[in-house]
């Protein structure tokens, strides 16, 4: 005596059973072969079976994120007295912001967001950088202060 199976369902060779088409992820027009659940569990397993694959992954996404914020700072250089040395660089924010710049590196988020950040942004070396936020003073009165003093 066969047994059937619904329309619209597939079995899943992994746990065997007998599940909806939508409970499989679609590869193109195809459906995978392994139901939601198994391919998450499959994957989970092998992220935890290659720690170091993955650690050495995530330092090499990290550094390529350092690598384009640092070739950002040394091209803009400091908007008040233009050093530009990346080392010496931050990024200042001028309105909305969401994320530090840092963070977003911690947080792999990808360029194009990053970007969008920065663009939010002017690159002030740490000496102006501090002297704005403890004089509570904008960066044109920074600038139009530096100027009087030269």
């Amino acid at each position: 005596m066969s047994t059937k199976k619904p329309k619209n369902s597939k079995k899943c060779p992994n746990c065997k059973k007998v599940k909806q088409l939508s409970e499989f992820n679609k590869n193109g027009k195809y459906s995978s072969s392994y139901c939601r659940v198994c391919t998450k569990k499959k994957a989970r397993r092998y992220y935890e079976d290659n720690p170091k694959y993955y650690a050495e992954k995530r330092d090499k996404l990290k550094n390529k994120r350092r690598k384009f914020v640092s070739d950002i700072k040394s091209k803009s250089g400091c908007v008040i007295c233009k050093e530009n040395d990346p080392v010496c660089l931050d990024f200042h924010h001028l309105r909305d912001k969401e994320h530090t710049i840092a963070q977003m590196i911690g947080d792999l988020k990808n360029e194009k967001q990053i970007q969008k950040e920065i663009d939010k942004c002017v690159v002030l070396c740490s000496n102006c950088h501090r002297k704005i936020h403890h004089y509570n003073i904008s960066v044109d009165q920074l600038r139009g202060q530096l100027k009087q003093s030269l």
